[in-house]
């Protein structure tokens, strides 16, 4: 290196800028894949950091090239952070200095997306464009609403995407064809996502005319034809579909340069189409081109890890090979390739920046899990072996919760991590209380967080923070079975796919797997049993309904006998199930007393993972204080009339620190909650919307699900007494969205949630047993299925009380721990004044010599 040899030049004169540009110039004399490490040197040759405005913007400059060529070469992670970088070091130059849109913000938001972090891209497009609109630039406008729309449909939100794309045509000059196009070409897409076919059509002829017409790049004329092949497909013209593809491809070849990554997508794009005319041959010779492109170091067979990097095309092309190698009979070399696009997928994953981002990218993990699945459970019905089931449950078990993992691992992980993450939170938490005024909401307040948002999320990437926090390794199966030895359970997890669903029952000794294809069936039976609990009156008016469903479904989910200790880990949908209510087998009469529960054969725990539950820490010993929260809301139409009673009768039992009334303020739990081993709140939650996060309220003020990950807590039991805490948004194979999910990712080990809305009384009577039977014997999911029993049995209690609406809301989550209360004084002076007439007594009987 050039400069290298210069440098004490450089440093003498204190000319960091002058380096910087320095640097730059050798690289570009030679811009090669394999000088890029020039890049890498320019932090170690540096003396000092930078301290002037020239300085940082130098170092903008270097890194937004870096950026570029990273992305030439096909480096999209490494490219991020370089982007990154320069943002960091750009942010605050003026525009005539550097056009930070253009060389920056612009090409960072279109890598996020190519490696599927679609929150991140999402968040700095919008940036971009309120700066574009704030110097009334028409040109970065119109891209910033491309380039979001495309965001868009790649969620979900196709709606929206035609919107954008609706007013980015508005904004384009005549002149601008290419512009034109672009948006034409996705605003057919978006029609085409949005099953409005005749419209796409229409877009798409409109397009082609433009062709006809006017000069345009040979880029553009690609994405038609690849917009036109998914059209045809859609029509199931599939001979069609594939001759625009081709067309596609042969538009991109003849440009003298062109990204490998759009030509591989291009014969993913291909082999998918020959693979559904059943041409698996050359479908697979599809992939193979898609694999050299992106791999070309690759020649065949399966691609040595170190090949592997954090590219979506590249984890498509591998899914791809998979699929057709199955159709070909090559079991085994398609089990390799679909466990290689796994290990690409945990690569983009830890370069993701949000969680959401992790919870979008679930779906296509789901997918190939299952075929998996099903590869294992064909082998298995052959030879069922406890080895087969067990690496079954492991593959599953992968994609179970992975956001929660992630977040858990992140609160775990060293003081710097851990700063940077809960600052993120907080951010996100006061957006939440912007967002939450509706009408009020003031836009300047929220643009403001979202750009502080952007900053930190940005300066943690810089340094690191937010990188490789995840360790997707697989579930220790002897470490799992040595704990439910220990801890005498068995534990069963399920999986439930689009084509079967599966469960495995997991013994200290053995591991068995079933396979069941009705699961359209398990799933509409999973929606009518909710159904019931949507309201108090719809058990009691259709109780023997509610039984038949509760019977089938129990059928499905339990098979012919269950344990007396049982750890259920759900999944999907039968996360919000309450296990306790189901039958087990069918119930005669109309006493709710008498019905053959769950409850009654089976004492349960639930886990949104076994992964989640093998790594879980036994609680601490000793007396654990508790820390109760009532805000009754007295006076007003949200008073819990009950609530008072329910302090009472707790505070009877358990000793602790309790807030009522105007005193349960949302500061003191965020102040004091880190002190306690028991929290309990009783107070009204909600599990929140499609746009509105869950939340629950104290007397002040609500306190939102994203502010609840600035919090540090370490109690080894949370009662949730409020409605929904354990619902939340489900994302195909996370844990729900919910309150409890929130308290469990930053300490709370051990929580007693609700999967409805809970009627004040019975949950006042329910939360008085669950502390005398916790009191006890100090096994709180012990103490919540006594008390449920104790609840039906209640000769007191009108069979309209005992339907399972009122008692089977609350569930326990987590580890079988023993967590020992702090005894409340009341019991203590009781303990002493019966002992005291105990032995006044004694000593009377045997004074008047009657023993």
């Amino acid at each position: 290196m050039q400069v290298t040899w210069a440098q004490d030049t450089f440093r003498s004169q204190d000319d960091l800028e002058g380096l910087i540009y320095a640097t730059l110039d050798e690289f570009l004399a030679h811009p090669t894949k394999e000088n890029l490490s020039i890049f890498d040197a320019i932090e170690n040759n540096s003396w000092r950091p930078a301290t002037q405005a020239d300085e940082h913007l130098a170092l903008c400059v270097l890194y937004s090239n870096e950026g570029y060529y990273r992305m030439k070469y096909g480096q999209v992670t490494q490219a991020i952070q370089a982007y990154e970088k320069a943002w960091i070091e750009g942010k605050g130059q003026p525009v005539e200095s550097y056009d930070l849109i253009d060389y920056v913000l612009i090409p960072l938001a279109n890598a996020y997306s190519m490696i599927g972090d679609y929150s991140s891209a999402e968040s700095i497009i919008q940036l971009y464009l309120q700066k574009a609109q704030k110097n009334k630039s028409r040109e970065q406008q119109i891209t910033a609403l491309i380039n979001l729309s495309i965001v868009y449909k790649s969620t979900g939100r196709v709606t929206n995407a035609i919107d954008l794309l609706r007013q980015a045509e508005f904004l384009i000059a005549p002149e601008q064809v290419d512009q034109k196009v672009r948006t034409l070409v996705n605003l057919s897409h978006a029609y085409l996502l949005d099953q409005q076919l005749e419209l796409a059509q229409q877009i798409s002829a409109q397009t082609q005319t433009l062709f006809e017409q006017n000069s345009v790049s040979d880029l553009l004329q690609a994405d038609h034809w690849s917009n036109q092949a998914s059209l045809y497909l859609q029509l199931e013209d599939t001979v069609s579909a594939i001759a625009a593809t081709q067309k596609a491809l042969a538009r991109c070849k003849e440009l003298q340069e062109i990204e490998p990554r759009r030509l591989a997508k291009l014969h993913v794009q291909l082999g998918q189409l020959l693979m559904s005319t059943r041409r698996w041959v050359p479908s697979k010779e599809s992939f193979e081109k898609a694999l050299h492109q992106l791999i070309p170091e690759w020649n065949s067979g399966l691609p040595h890890d170190s090949l592997l990097y954090a590219e979506n095309t590249l984890k498509a092309a591998m899914d791809g090979m998979a699929d057709v190698l199955v159709r070909l009979g090559q079991f085994k070399l398609a089990m390799g390739y679909y466990h290689k696009s796994a290990r690409v997928e945990d690569q983009l994953a830890q370069h993701y920046n949000y969680g959401k981002s992790i919870l979008l990218q679930q779906g296509e993990r789901r997918q190939r899990t299952e075929k998996i699945l099903y590869l294992l459970y064909q082998q298995y019905q052959v030879v069922p072996q406890t080895q087969l089931a067990a690496l079954a449950l492991q593959v599953a078990e992968h994609t179970k919760a992975v956001e929660l993992r992630q977040q858990i691992a992140s609160y775990d992980a060293d003081s710097s991590r851990r700063k940077w993450v809960r600052r993120q939170a907080k951010i996100e938490g006061e957006l939440a209380q912007a967002r939450a005024k509706g009408s009020g909401a003031r836009l300047e307040e929220i643009q403001q967080l979202i750009d502080q948002q952007n900053h930190i999320r940005l300066e943690a990437n810089t340094n690191g923070s937010f990188q490789g926090i995840l360790k997707r390794s697989l579930l220790d199966l002897d470490s799992l079975q040595k704990r439910l030895d220990r801890e005498r359970l068995q534990l069963w997890a399920y999986f439930v796919g689009k084509q079967a669903y599966y469960r495995f029952e997991v013994t200290p000794h053995s591991v068995t797997m079933h396979r069941d294809t009705a699961v359209y069936q398990l799933k509409e039976d999973s929606k009518s049993l909710l159904q019931f609990f949507s309201s108090p009156e719809h058990i009691n008016e259709r109780p023997m309904e509610y039984a038949q469903v509760a019977e089938r479904l129990g059928s499905q989910l339990l098979g012919d006998t269950t344990p007396s200790q049982l750890m259920v880990v759900a999944d999907g949908l039968l996360n919000f199930v309450p296990f306790d209510a189901l039958l087990t087998e069918t119930a005669v009469g109309m006493n709710y007393a008498h019905w053959p529960w769950l409850l009654r054969q089976t004492t349960l725990l639930h886990h949104y993972s076994a992964q989640l539950y093998q790594q879980q820490r036994t609680s601490t010993s000793g007396d654990h204080k508790l820390l109760g929260f009532f805000p009754e809301f007295a006076g007003t139409n949200l008073h819990l009339q009950y609530s008072a009673q329910e302090a009472s009768a707790i505070r009877e039992q358990i000793k602790g620190q309790y807030y009522s009334k105007e005193k349960a303020t949302k500061r003191r739990f965020m102040e004091e909650a880190k002190n306690y081993g028991i929290i309990h709140l009783s107070t009204h939650a909600s599990g929140g919307y499609l746009h509105d996060p869950p939340a629950i309220q104290f007397i002040d003020s609500t306190l939102y699900f994203p502010e609840i990950g600035s919090m540090e807590l370490s109690a080894s039991l949370m009662v949730l007494g409020a409605c929904e805490t354990g619902l939340g948004l489900l994302y195909q194979g996370a844990s729900p969205q919910s309150l409890a999910t929130a308290f469990v990712q930053v300490g709370v080990k051990n929580v007693l949630l609700s999967l409805w809305r809970v009627n004040d009384q019975a949950t006042a009577e329910l939360m008085k047993r669950f502390y005398q039977h916790y009191h006890d014997n100090a096994y709180p999911y012990q103490a919540i299925r006594q008390a449920k029993i104790n609840y039906l049995d209640d000769t007191k209690l009108s069979q309209e009380k005992k339907s399972p609406y009122y008692w089977a809301s609350f569930i326990y989550l987590g580890a079988p721990d023993q967590i020992a209360p702090a005894t409340s004084m009341t019991w203590i002076w009781l303990s002493v004044v019966l002992g005291g007439l105990l032995l006044l007594l004694g000593w009377y009987v045997y004074k008047r010599g009657l023993i």
